[in-house]
């Protein structure tokens, strides 16, 4: 409870701008959760604190995962039908789940050897993230984020061009966040300064895209 407290309040602002990112990290803690606890009876003495970090994992993949798929959720409903892609987001995901259950069943039946058993949990997992990986790089964001803008504004200034969207997503980084922080500054002469002074500009109020 604490660690979803305290996760909600330090990244929640970012799980919606940076939703491909978080929800390709709820993918990723949610399998080392389970990699955690298949080591611990290796570690018996630790158990409790092990179990600890297991629950803390899961705790951040409840809200990490929750708070991004909505937010895909509503990217999706381009007809404005969130609750019918909730919808069948949910029947999918049900589907998926039988069908895991079911190949469980078959290999849980037919594997007994330990190694084997980690080496096809290793190759399960590796299969995963990647499907997730590629899932999340695919999704076209119409709003900007900061590295989203980053990207568009390091376009422009290369290219006098403004990226198109597919562009501007696909070069998105989405396993690693952006390092450098995009500064801009503007500069005025003492001139122009007092000539803004004197008549000011009419400013036009702008909406800010959801996600920004």
């Amino acid at each position: 409870m604490v660690g979803r407290i305290t996760f909600a309040w330090w990244k929640g602002t970012s799980l919606d701008s940076d939703c491909k990112r978080w929800r390709l990290y709820a993918d990723i803690f949610n399998d080392l959760s389970f990699m955690v606890d298949l080591l611990a009876p290796f570690f018996k003495p630790h158990t409790l604190p092990i179990f600890c970090f297991s629950s803390l994992l899961r705790s951040i993949v409840g809200v990490a995962g929750g708070a991004t798929r909505m937010a895909l959720t509503q990217h999706q409903s381009i007809a404005n039908n969130m609750a019918d892609v909730s919808a069948k987001d949910g029947s999918q995901e049900t589907l998926v789940n039988l069908a895991a259950l079911i190949c469980n069943l078959i290999i849980v039946h037919l594997v007994q050897d330990r190694q084997l058993s980690w080496i096809l949990f290793f190759l399960f997992v590796l299969g995963h993230l990647y499907a997730n990986y590629r899932a999340v790089k695919v999704v076209v964001m119409s709003s900007l984020n900061e590295t989203r803008f980053r990207l568009l504004y390091d376009e422009y200034l290369a290219h006098h061009q403004i990226g198109s969207l597919d562009a501007i997503n696909a070069a998105e980084p989405v396993l690693l966040p952006a390092r450098r922080r995009l500064r801009i500054t503007y500069r005025m002469t003492n001139e122009a300064l007092s000539k803004y002074e004197a008549s000011p500009p009419p400013v036009a109020a702008v909406g800010l895209p959801r996600g920004c």
